[in-house]
């Protein structure tokens, strides 16, 4: 008859697959910058000033190279707006904006993100504009993707979306 209890070899080899899919989990959640919707240095604040409104920010890595859109972009529903040119490996930051009733149509606007760094020295990070449509339609969105010209990231970023 065969003995069917677990060796030492077995319980050895067992608790040293958990340990390693513990630490790959704990690495890979260490290593993902994630976003919120905080308003101290620990997060992004999305400035939603009832005619546009921002959300869904996130924090990517580069993976193909594309052109800066032209200044002034012209709003396209569903389009993508580059602040700058995407270099490939580099972090970008990307999100949604959306316009709302009440936006004045044709209508040059600037988009400012801001960051405050942990000593509390706020700096703009950049300005970008475009033109809103000549007809407002209410949930509209347009992806706003930002290189951020470093190969590296430190996360939390405290960045603050103005439409103006």
């Amino acid at each position: 008859m065969t003995d069917l209890r677990p060796t030492g070899r077995f319980l050895c080899l067992a608790l040293l697959s958990v340990l390693l899919a513990g630490s790959v989990g704990a690495y890979a959640a260490s290593a993902t910058v994630a976003g919120s919707t905080n308003t101290a240095d620990g997060g992004e604040y999305l400035a939603n000033d009832g005619y546009f409104s921002a959300s869904g920010m996130s924090y990517d890595v580069v993976d193909a190279a594309q052109p800066a859109s032209p200044s002034a972009l012209a709003w396209a529903n569903g389009g993508i707006a580059y602040v700058n040119a995407l270099v490939p490996g580099e972090w970008e930051v990307a999100w949604t904006l959306t316009i709302n009733d009440g936006a004045t149509a044709n209508h040059v606007y600037t988009i400012t993100l801001t960051n405050t760094s942990s000593t509390g020295t706020t700096s703009v990070l950049y300005t970008f504009e475009f033109t809103s449509p000549v007809v407002i339609a209410n949930g509209q969105t347009m992806t706003i993707l930002w290189n951020t010209g470093e190969a590296t990231w430190t996360s939390p970023i405290a960045a603050e979306i103005t439409v103006g």
